[in-house]
């Protein structure tokens, strides 16, 4: 089927009625003549310099490096001209990486690019269906993966740079910012959007390297972007075969890693040109996303000349040209028709219509809001027609339905909150996918979507019900005006709706608020249920009306009940701390709270250094929002309160996928047998279909059909099914699952006794329906042995897998540290919020010279190996020791600790902070991860302090050897 589908796909791109030309020098010239169209050079004038950051070299030094960059390449990526994709150069670096690296080093220091390296294909990719002319193709470039990595270089260092002189209304490619903001703030100020036309084969490569320096990149910087875009040669690909030469007239590559910055800077350029002429127009006079522009101004033939200047200005400088054919000019209601006439003669351009969208989305109020998201539904019915055809088991259908038919509607769902009726189809749609219709569309659902949709570990399969998903990912929206963060959009909503109010106390939107501002209203009760305020030592957060205490429920808390007028100089969290520190004043606490509140008080932690207040999300580690914390937030009224572990067992299971869904199937009892028929349809018949003997169920079918029973005495198990009748069929998939239990093997046999039971179950299931449905007879003897080579088949397979794992996971064992180097291991025992943590140091012989334990309040165990590791860290800084090695079991807090670009956890910031400042104080201290199987000594450490409630640095001769025994390494007295 596979091959079919791909020769499918190859037939609907194949360019078969592009007009035929003999040679290969008729299609290079045709291919130049159409490029030539699309890029024509003029002259341009000199641009006003501006100042900014100056560019900087990136060399790679090394081989792990150049590896990383070559890494970050996506490895299915298509190849270039040298027909080696970015997977051949990641699997063979041991052999890639000396021509790698010596290309990139020789491009760096000496400016070289052989044209080879170069040289690039370009594939014609159908817009349209029949295809027939040049411009109904999207040419796609495809550079060699050593000029890829060369550019990654350059663009990584121009990224950081974009913030300080792209304006705020051009977002296309800016870290931080996504495709939707433009199209919010087009839909508050309900103007349109103009496009051009083929910006990326346009740019003009004289003006692409003057506005560089204009923006102050060093002249080496520039040479090197300037030998990138100018030195390149292309060939086409057409129907999968290469033709032609040439060199192209300026322009960017599609496909080029480096084309998306170039292209917003080239573009700030017609930004600066409007600037200029904005006077007092509108203060957002325009908006750009990549080749979308939109121009705002006042309805007057004046301001319509001024554009159209502007504009011609910019094609003089640029040879961008604005295809009239795309453009449209929308109007506002109130416009005078004769108005409309001389600004559409002026401007030369069509008035638009109200269905077209902006960026994929409606960019104004449809009268109808079902009407605008119907592609959606259209959409899905299409990509779900395809999958039919194939002969999929569940658990493909499961994989398909989640990671390609429910992230269709993403984008949308992101800015809007969709109609009920555009979220329920979907969800139709794949309730008769996931169950499989028949020839007249009928499906026999045993059990409800809803319950389908909760998360595995509750007994669902994990699927999203597109209306709460919908509102899961509008939170964001929200989410980023709480924070109040540095957008455009933001600030326009700001002052529109908010202005000097607070957004969690907003309960309704105005009747005249658009689409956008009503839905993050409607959002913020359950944004409210996650929000809460992050505290320094100079907080001014209310103490009885904002969010502050992440371990409370509500977040608020309340007075002790005796307390009937709060004193007044208790208003915010700074009042309730020592004098001119970070420490809860006890005293106070007591007085104005409850015990059990002031414990959840005393776990949050405070920041040292002076911060403003910020919300975080409690309802990931990381503080950051996330949609799927937001959508577990949504459905947690329609989940279990305790889930039972048997669902967790069954997805870790080292089985098939089709055989974790064919046994959740059975534990949720909608298997089709006669008696769950029975319970539907009142069948008349609802015996075994074998013995005739008993009902239909599933303890019969798998445990005491007398057919089926002779299998499991078959096996090398021998099991007599009559020794544990007093057991469901349930219960013996959950005892069978459960580590705990003594009643099956706990040895590696356990593990090939459950791939044996899934496989004997699932074949006597399709055993059962063949008899049926197919009036098939198989002989008992050829039904074991299919089930037993199926089994064994499988479990050698998964004893390979164990060897592979069991290579790959070796690391390195507990190693000395260098000669006048310190190592410092931390680690705690954490239990029912209280954290026991301890810290050993040995010197380079492996020697324990310093060992310390200590007791604390924490809210999770992130917390308290940050905690521990900052004790150990301030202990070696009061003996001033600067060659150190810190290490911590804890991988979390170590990659937050060593990667900065990494969100910190919001219950363990503060003290990845403190330990970043004393790790400036000493740059040469090191920090490492180290697996928790070498960093034993410290953990028993700090459970023996937790069993004898001692809490300081140790006697090490007090201590019993056998907590340090991790290495056979002796002890000393003291440091």
């Amino acid at each position: 089927m596979e091959p079919i589908i791909c020769c499918s796909k190859q037939c609907r791109n194949k360019a078969s009625t592009v007009p035929v030309f003999e040679g290969i020098s008729d299609v290079s010239g045709a291919i130049n003549e159409f490029n030539r169209g699309v890029s024509t050079t003029n002259l341009f004038q000199e641009l006003e310099t501006t100042s900014t950051q100056e560019g900087s070299r990136n060399q790679i030094n090394s081989k792990r490096k150049g590896l990383k960059f070559s890494s970050s390449i996506e490895s299915n990526k298509s190849p270039g001209p040298d027909g080696f994709p970015p997977v051949f150069y990641n699997f063979f670096w041991n052999i890639t990486n000396h021509a790698v690296v010596s290309a990139v080093q020789a491009f760096i220091k000496f400016k070289m690019l052989p044209a080879a390296l170069n040289h690039t294909f370009i594939t014609l990719i159908p817009k349209i269906q029949q295809a027939c002319k040049f411009e109904h193709f999207r040419p796609i470039s495809l550079c060699n993966v050593i000029y890829k990595i060369i550019t990654k270089i350059l663009a990584k260092r121009l990224k950081p740079l974009l913030d300080n002189f792209i304006a705020p209304n051009q977002t296309a490619f800016i870290q931080g910012s996504n495709i939707q903001e433009n199209s919010i703030i087009l839909h508050e100020i309900m103007h349109y959007l103009s496009k051009k036309k083929k910006a990326f084969d346009r740019l003009e490569w004289g003006l692409l390297t003057l506005i560089l320096r204009c923006l102050g990149f060093c002249d080496l910087f520039v040479d090197w972007i300037s030998l990138c875009i100018t030195s390149c040669s292309y060939s086409i690909l057409i129907n999968g075969a290469s033709f032609g030469f040439f060199k192209p007239t300026p322009g960017i590559r599609q496909g080029d890693p480096l084309s998306p910055f170039l292209f917003i800077i080239y573009g700030e350029l017609l930004s600066r040109i409007l600037n200029r002429a904005e006077n007092s127009s509108p203060t957002i006079s325009h908006l750009l996303y990549a080749d979308d522009l939109t121009i705002f101004c006042r309805a007057n033939t004046m301001d319509a000349q001024t554009i159209s200047d502007c504009l011609d200005l910019f094609n003089d400088w640029s040879s961008q040209k604005m295809n009239k054919d795309k453009s449209f000019i929308h109007f506002s209601v109130n416009t005078y028709p004769f108005l409309k006439s001389d600004i559409l003669a002026t401007l030369g351009l069509k008035e638009c219509n109200h269905k077209l969208k902006h960026l994929g989305l409606p960019f104004c109020k449809p009268k109808n809001r079902k009407q605008a998201f119907n592609d959606i539904i259209d959409k899905t019915k299409s990509k779900i027609a395809g999958w039919k055809s194939r002969c999929l088991s569940q658990a493909s259908r499961v994989v398909l339905i989640k990671s390609v038919a429910q992230a269709l509607p993403i984008y949308q769902m992101s800015t809007f909150l969709l109609p009920k009726t555009i979220c329920y189809k979907p969800d139709s749609l794949f309730l008769h996918f996931w169950w499989g219709e028949n020839e007249n569309n009928n499906i026999l659902p045993l059990k409800s979507w809803s319950t389908i949709c909760l998360p595995k570990s509750v007994g669902g399969l994990g699927f999203r019900k597109m209306e709460e998903f919908n509102k899961a990912i509008t939170f964001k929206l929200a989410r980023q005006i709480l924070c109040k963060e540095d957008k455009l959009w933001i600030k326009i909503f700001q002052a529109k709706y908010i202005r000097h109010l607070n957004l969690l106390d907003l309960q309704k939107p105005p009747s005249n608020a658009s689409w956008i501002w009503q839905d993050i209203v409607h959002c913020i009760p359950t944004i409210a249920a996650g929000a809460c305020y992050s505290l320094s030592n100079n907080s001014h957060v209310w103490i009885w009306e904002e969010p502050w205490i992440p371990s409370l429920p509500g977040f608020i808390p309340k007075p002790k009940s005796d307390i009937t007028l709060i004193p007044g100089n208790f208003n915010f969290v700074k009042d309730l701390l020592v004098q001119d520190s970070n420490i809860w004043n006890l005293d106070t606490l007591n007085g104005l709270f409850d015990p059990q509140t002031v414990l959840e008080i005393t776990k949050t932690l405070i920041a040292a250094e002076n911060e403003p207040n910020q919300f975080f999300w409690v309802l990931t580690n990381s503080g950051v929002f996330s949609s799927k914390s937001a959508y577990n937030s949504i459905i947690c009224n329609r989940s279990p309160s305790v889930a039972p572990t048997i669902w967790k067992q069954l997805w870790s299971a080292k089985i098939h996928d089709r055989h974790k869904i064919f046994w959740w199937k059975v534990l949720n009892n909608i298997l089709p047998t006669r008696c769950r028929l029975n319970q539907l349809f009142n069948i008349p018949d609802t015996t075994c279909p074998l013995c005739h003997n008993e009902q239909e169920d599933l303890d019969h079918i798998f445990l005491r059909c007398p057919f089926y029973e002779r299998i499991w005495f078959c096996s090398k198990w021998c099991f007599r099914l009559s020794s544990i009748s007093h057991l469901s069929f349930t219960n013996w998939i959950s005892l069978l699952l459960d580590c705990r239990s003594t009643i099956f093997p706990l040895d590696d046999s356990r593990e090939e006794l459950i791939i044996f039971c899934v496989t004997a179950m699932a074949s006597i299931w399709q055993h059962r329906n063949s008899i049926i449905h197919d009036q098939s007879t198989l002989s008992f003897p050829a039904l074991l042995n299919s089930i037993h080579k199926k089994s064994f088949d499988h479990w050698n397979a998964q004893l390979s897998k164990k060897l592979y794992d069991k290579m790959a996971s070796q690391s390195g064992s507990c190693i000395k540290p260098p000669l006048g180097w310190l190592k410092a291991s931390s680690d705690l025992s954490f239990k029912d919020g209280s954290a026991v943590g301890a810290f050993i140091v040995r010197n380079s012989n492996g020697s324990i010279v310093q060992a310390k334990s200590f007791s604390n309040i924490c809210i999770d165990v992130d917390s308290a190996e940050a905690l521990a590791l900052l004790e150990a860290v301030q202990s070696l800084d009061h003996l001033a020791l600067d060659r150190v090695i810190f290490e911590c079991d804890n991988l979390n807090v170590i990659s937050k600790l060593l990667h900065s670009d990494l969100s910190l956890n919001w219950s363990s910031k503060n003290l990845i902070r403190e330990i970043k400042k004393f790790w400036f104080k000493w740059p040469k201290w090191r920090f490492k991860f180290i697996s928790s199987n070498f960093n034993w000594a410290t953990h028993n450490l700090s459970k023996w302090a937790r069993l004898h409630n001692s809490f300081a640095y140790f006697d090490l001769s007090s201590l019993p050897i056998s907590v340090f025994c991790d290495g056979g390494y002796p002890l000393v007295d003291r440091l």
